[in-house]
């Protein structure tokens, strides 16, 4: 256990009393460890592609740094650099919300990584962008957490973008995701997929004929559902309610003139 740590859980309540946390977005959850950076666990620079942010953290337990900015390619490897603050061991982790929808699901936890005990260690997380991430801005989360004597969290275990813990810090930045396709795909058909948001069950209509490849992909690239088909622009008719887990997929045709990507929301 920590040095002074049952003193300090005394006082925890005046502590947190001086706290101040910049607010989120709506709906994304501020974490709010106890003892927050107090003792040290805290980052004290991250860096990813174009973010570089070196900052001690102080009393505050979460920033909101989402004006810091990198683009990252689908499909391409990268790696996020923690420098440790002075206080070791920790656990580190990041999240991407690729669905937007304000959740940082198990599915978008990009990795993990510990320190082991020298202050202002180096700690990389590599991950991969999935293929089919959707384009554009979404936020990450960095985090973290102090990983030996935590009341709630033990050595090795799988820390949750959410849970308060007792300490460590948060931070969120903004990443934007930039297409490699290629000319051949922008060749791809025309469709829309109906309904959408909906429970499996979809029509796809557009404008499309002879042999087609369909396959439905979950945000890490993983087939769910794959089939060949002669389409029409008449609409085909998928019937997946019940086989599909709750979440957002990306539906592909393929032709010999190329290939076209649309999300599908399943509730």
């Amino acid at each position: 256990m920590k040095t002074g740590y049952a003193t300090a859980l005394v006082f925890s309540t005046l502590f947190l009393s001086l706290v101040t946390s910049t607010a989120a977005a709506q709906g994304y959850c501020i974490p709010d460890p106890e003892l927050g950076t107090s003792y040290g666990d805290s980052i004290t620079r991250f860096q990813l592609g174009d973010i570089d942010n070196s900052a001690f953290g102080g009393a505050t337990v979460y920033h909101d740094y989402t004006a810091l900015s990198t683009d990252l390619l689908q499909g391409y490897e990268y790696t996020a650099t923690f420098t440790t603050g002075y206080i070791a061991p920790n656990l580190f982790a990041i999240w991407i919300d690729f669905n937007d929808n304000e959740v940082f699901e198990p599915g978008e936890k990009m990795g993990e990584n510990h320190s082991i005990i020298d202050p202002f260690e180096l700690v990389h997380i590599t991950f991969t962008v999935p293929q089919l991430a959707p384009l554009g801005p979404h936020r990450l989360r960095a985090r973290d957490i102090y990983d030996s004597n935590d009341s709630t969290l033990g050595p090795g275990a799988n820390m949750d973008p959410c849970t308060d813990y007792v300490f460590g810090e948060t931070e969120d930045y903004t990443i934007v995701v930039e297409s490699t396709v290629g000319v051949k795909e922008e060749l791809g058909p025309t469709f829309t997929v109906a309904p959408n948001p909906g429970n499996g069950d979809f029509i796809i209509l557009g404008n499309m004929s002879g042999n087609t490849t369909l396959e439905l992909l979950d945000l890490s690239g993983r087939t769910v559902y794959a089939e060949q088909a002669m389409l029409a622009g008449s609409g085909h008719t998928v019937s997946l309610a019940g086989k599909l887990a709750a979440g957002t997929y990306a539906l592909r045709l393929s032709t010999e003139r190329g290939s076209t990507t649309r999300l599908l929301v399943v509730e």
